[in-house]
């Protein structure tokens, strides 16, 4: 069985990808799965991340070095043949590879945070991926991913992005990713979040991380059911 290809796509920078991609690898190796990771972005912040420590035997990083796309597709198949799942990081800019990464992903993943900003990049993949599917008669499964969201009550931004998501029939990840200090401390210190020493508020992280990957199991599933 081939590997099953997941991609963030955003033309902006910080809306979360990195973390996203991170934050699902850790739980899939969490329920016994592989993963491995292609990075392209020139910062190789997914690189960067798993040689702090000896994470890399655990998640195999490819770096994809070339924004035209042309190394895309032979480094999706190296993976495959390392991991059941392969997770897609972009660079936050419009480019080739990043409209290559979409058409080659099983599933999309969309992150943006609750800012109008961020919400018009996501808007812009979304027109994106519309047009795709009417020029090569396939559709993209994808979804929008809240990142950054305090746990807290809902701010006024927030709630008014969230009914433009709504009034545009945009399918959006419920839960989001909370704001969490945890999935900065994984960059820091080059683990994955069930490698951190047990702690109180540890709890709701893991609760987080879970919630998303069952989320996306589910999207990805019934998407591939049809």
């Amino acid at each position: 069985m081939s590997a099953h290809v997941w991609a963030t796509a955003s033309t902006k920078g910080g809306a979360g990808k990195t973390t996203l991609i991170a934050i699902l690898a850790g739980e899939i190796v969490r329920l016994g799965g592989t993963v491995a990771l292609i990075d392209g972005d020139p910062n190789t912040p997914l690189l960067n991340w798993v040689n702090r420590s000896d994470l890399a035997k655990r998640i195999p990083v490819i770096v994809d070095t070339d924004p035209e796309g042309s190394e895309l597709q032979s480094n999706i198949e190296k993976a495959s043949g390392q991991a059941e799942f392969i997770l897609l990081d972009t660079e936050g800019t419009e480019n080739a590879r990043s409209a290559l990464a979409v058409q080659l992903a099983d599933l999309v993943l969309i992150p943006m945070q609750y800012s109008a900003l961020d919400h018009d990049e996501a808007t812009k993949v979304r027109t994106f991926l519309t047009k795709l599917e009417t020029r090569t008669g396939r559709a993209r499964p994808n979804v929008i991913v809240p990142t950054r969201v305090p746990a807290a009550i809902k701010s006024r931004t927030q709630k008014g992005i969230g009914e433009q998501l709504t009034a545009q029939g945009f399918p959006v990840l419920d839960p989001p990713v909370l704001e969490k200090d945890a999935y900065r401390q994984i960059f820091s210190e080059g683990c994955l979040l069930q490698d951190l020493p047990p702690a109180p508020a540890l709890t709701s992280a893991h609760q987080n991380a879970q919630a998303l990957l069952q989320g996306l199991a589910k999207i990805y599933g019934a998407a591939h059911a049809a």
